[in-house]
């Protein structure tokens, strides 16, 4: 299979792209490659996000997602490019001492920073195709609450803070997969509905925030159909090419 792609990448077993919606305005639009590298056991994303903001400028948005056998994170490389602004921030896990470690460049800003964290967790980016990997990182409880925890930071042009620890849970809305028309496509789907998770006053407790995102998953590595969240927001697979052979 290595005329499927770069063979630095490994071989490549899916491509995509995505239309991103607001209320039927399309204002971005992504497309995303994933490979398989068998000898190391190791799944790899590659995707581009372009969007126009609101002063016209184009907003570029690359992402290179690295994940393991166990769908852990060891190494997220996300890259911003806005008019002549370029910001990097990159995630390391480090699996030998369970940290987590995270730089950030921008001009002559260079910050750098570790958590110790548990193996189980996930780190957000701007891009759609591997925003659900997570799914794949423990065993799913089909019929009931599934918690997860989430690394990102709100560092974009400058360096805001460090990296921040949010919580999710994701629930299964139906137990059977559903069939569901894109385009005039007929394509199979598991829907999910996914809230992050808030401190109440009790330390012991979590709160549902209001915002809530529905979310139609393929059967291909845990790719998005269709995500839409509640004020508007639809974004819509546009093609998902299915390279593998195996």
């Amino acid at each position: 299979m290595s005329y499927f792609g770069n063979s630095n990448k490994g071989e490549k077993i899916y491509r995509g792209a995505y239309n991103y919606y607001r209320k039927d305005n399309l204002y971005a639009e992504e497309t995303f490659e994933v490979y398989r590298r068998p000898k190391f056991h190791q799944i790899y994303f590659e995707g581009e996000m372009l969007a126009r903001v609101m002063t016209g400028e184009l907003l570029k948005v690359h992402v290179a997602y690295t994940v393991d056998k166990e769908y852990t994170p060891i190494k997220v490389n996300i890259v911003k490019s806005l008019g002549e602004q370029v910001s990097k921030e990159i995630f390391l896990f480090d699996h030998s001492n369970s940290e987590l470690k995270y730089q950030f460049e921008c001009g002559d800003i260079v910050k750098t920073e570790s958590i110790a964290t548990s193996p189980k967790f996930f780190v957000t980016t701007p891009l759609s195709c591997c925003s659900m990997l997570f799914l794949w990182s423990k065993k799913f409880d089909s019929v009931g609450k599934n918690y997860y925890s989430f690394f990102s930071t709100n560092n974009q042009w400058t360096y805001s803070g460090p990296i921040i620890n949010n919580n999710i849970v994701v629930e299964r809305v139906a137990q059977t997969s559903e069939n569901i028309k894109i385009d005039g496509s007929t394509v199979t789907a598991v829907q999910y509905k996914l809230f992050e998770k808030i401190e109440s006053n009790d330390p012991k407790e979590l709160k549902e925030t209001p915002e809530m995102l529905n979310i139609w998953l393929s059967q291909h590595q845990t790719i998005p159909y269709i995500i839409k969240d509640n004020k508007g927001t639809n974004i819509t697979i546009k093609y998902l090419n299915n390279l593998d052979t195996i």
